[in-house]
């Protein structure tokens, strides 16, 4: 779950939760965002998902919840400097090891608010500058832009 906050700093909090129906053991979570985003927490490492264990964080504190086989914890999200990023991808990657001792490797990629990066504005009837575009070519119908489309939508 992605919830954004109302600060000088555009941020978004990401709510991580992971859950095992057979005990795993040795988890380790990366977390990766695009330059210029950067995250809280980038990696994390849980002895088990099991039982309660105590979890280590590297570069940050945040508060975690433990409870039977399931892990929760938040990550925060934002622009460390203002350049709009070639994507908004979130990708979070666990490895671990399964109850038989098997490495397996989980990805999971989603993209981030669109308004961590941009800001509403209201529309501007008025603008300072106006550019006018003319050509010695004739115009091209809209029929021939847009052939699928019905003839009595275009005319209007």
């Amino acid at each position: 779950m992605i919830t954004e906050e109302e600060d000088d700093i555009p941020m978004v909090r990401i709510n991580l939760t992971l859950s095992a129906s057979t005990p795993l053991t040795k988890v380790r979570v990366a977390i990766d965002v695009i330059e210029p985003m950067v995250v809280t927490k980038s990696s994390i490492v849980i002895n088990s998902l099991s039982r309660l264990h105590f979890a280590y964080f590297f570069f940050c504190e945040i508060a975690v919840v433990f409870t039977a086989d399931v892990y929760k914890t938040e990550v925060g999200c934002y622009l460390y400097y203002p350049v709009i990023p070639s994507s908004m991808e979130f990708t979070v990657t666990a490895a671990y090891l399964s109850g038989q001792g098997m490495p397996t490797v989980v990805t999971n990629v989603t993209n981030l608010p669109l308004r961590l990066i941009v800001k509403p504005c209201a529309p501007i009837k008025e603008a300072d500058y106006k550019v006018t575009i003319s050509t010695n070519k004739p115009a091209v119908s809209l029929l021939d832009l847009f052939p699928g489309k019905p003839h009595n939508l275009i005319q209007n």
